[in-house]
């Protein structure tokens, strides 16, 4: 019998190494500490003799004045007595019975050691259910072989988890933003795109959404492939993605191609396990309502979301300018209301010239930027996010139109929305743009906010 102790300092259980094949990974069962045996587990060091209880001083009777008797030797026949100590016998039967014990119970332990780990070839699996209360959001693991990976989750910067299968190498990762209002999807796709190729190289030129299903609800699918930066390996993933109450949530999932097929039934399950709990998660809408009313007296624009700014010296964007304001826009990856100066509102008082109010406004929109730009009018319902605060206003209601310029970069393209109306002898146009590849997000918060200017007048 060899025996190993737990390398748990703090834990004093040992362990018959010769129950357990040289180099398995065996666990405590006292501690749950894993480790693995050596491959040659050495034989410890012979249990050391008991010290030699010192033999009792013999005095001198007190009542003479013999000396005390010299060479006598302690007997060692059994048969004419024992001069031992009193109960000596018994402490040697209870040490005899606790070893013969222990030996029993490490025999027992380490079967179920040697069967748990060797014999049932099984490894340790991750189906634990994970809830998030703050979300209403639960699931379980993805199963056998999958790990949770902290490293990975913290590298993405993700509130919820990361997990890793180590044989084949593959990844799950799952992302949460919790919204003020009911969720909007225009920026499911931009933020999925800013994770992958931020960890990522050699991307896919164009990553497509397609129609999907996560947590019940309507969703967008982005397949992908690209090379792995942290390992240098080239992979083949997926991302959904769904706006669902107020809630945005994106379940990453990536491998090596030739594994995908292997690992890709695992992710479907985790997907399938995700639900939201029915009670409690109805988003609350908390806005700041805000109008917008210049000394000019002639209109009032109202933000009934809260997500403009407005800017000192609106001469500076329009020489008529009389109201200037600039986005924000919630972060993905944080759900914080940042600063977004691609989006602007001006506001415009103009003298009116002639009878035709759209063409004079659309006229005076387009000297404001560079020349040489083609237009195109949009109809129909717009599509992208939705504002938190309602139905925008309708396209007679306001003007849309792409503003491009062919053979130029194509992040001077735009999309811009203006309305018009006439007020207090004057031609008042709100007129609001940003970057056409920003389009999903912005597109029906420049219609809901042009569309709220009031004449006063």
């Amino acid at each position: 019998m060899t025996i190993v102790k737990c390398p748990n300092p703090s834990c004093p259980f040992q362990f018959d190494a010769t129950l357990v094949p040289p180099g398995a990974v065996i666990a405590c069962p006292q501690c749950r500490l894993q480790f693995q045996l050596p491959q040659a587990a050495a034989a410890p060091p012979p249990p050391a003799e008991p010290a030699a209880e010192p033999k009792p001083e013999r005095r001198r009777d007190r009542d003479t004045d013999d000396p005390p008797a010299r060479g006598r030797r302690r007997r060692t026949d059994d048969t004419k007595g024992d001069d031992r100590p009193k109960g000596k016998g018994n402490t040697t039967v209870l040490i005899v019975a606790m070893v013969v014990g222990m030996v029993f119970l490490c025999c027992g332990v380490g079967a179920a050691v040697l069967w748990v780990f060797v014999g049932s070839g099984k490894k340790p699996s991750n189906t634990s259910p994970y809830t998030y209360p703050d979300y209403n959001l639960k699931y379980q693991g993805p199963g056998e072989g999958w790990q949770e990976d902290k490293e990975t989750q913290g590298d993405l910067k993700f509130r919820l988890a990361a997990f890793k299968s180590p044989s084949p190498e593959g990844y799950i990762a799952v992302q949460v933003v919790k919204t003020e209002g009911e969720a909007g999807k225009g920026d499911l796709l931009p933020a999925a795109l800013g994770v992958l190729k931020d960890k990522f190289d050699d991307l896919d030129e164009e990553i497509r959404p397609e129609a999907a299903t996560l947590l019940g609800s309507p969703a967008e699918k982005y397949e992908f492939t690209g090379v792995y930066r942290k390992t240098t390996a080239g992979c083949r993933g997926e991302v959904y993605a769904v706006a669902v109450r107020n809630l945005k949530v994106w379940v990453y999932f990536w491998t090596a191609r030739d594994h995908f097929d292997t690992l890709a039934p695992a992710f479907e399950k985790f997907r399938g396990n995700m639900t939201l709990e029915t009670k409690g998660n109805e988003p609350k809408v908390t806005r700041q309502k805000k109008e917008y009313r210049t000394s000019s007296g002639l209109y009032v624009l109202t933000d009934s979301e809260g997500n403009w700014q407005q800017q000192k010296d609106p001469t500076r964007q329009d020489a008529a300018a009389d109201l200037w304001l600039t986005g924000a826009r919630r972060n993905a990856t944080t759900g914080l209301l940042e600063p977004n100066p691609d989006a602007n509102l001006v506001v415009a008082v103009l003298d009116k010239k002639g009878d035709d109010a759209k063409a004079q406004a659309q006229a005076h929109v387009l000297d404001q930027f560079a020349a040489g730009a083609e237009t195109n009018e949009q109809a129909g319902d717009p599509a992208g996010d939705t504002p938190s605060s309602g139905p925008v206003a309708g396209s007679d209601a306001v003007v849309r139109f792409k503003m491009t310029y062919p053979g130029s970069d194509r992040s001077i393209e735009k999309m811009m929305v203006f309305r018009v109306t006439d007020t207090g002898g004057k031609r008042v146009v709100a007129y609001a743009w940003c970057q056409l590849r920003d389009a999903g997000y912005w597109e029906q918060r420049l219609m809901l906010l042009t569309g709220t200017l009031k004449g006063l007048k």
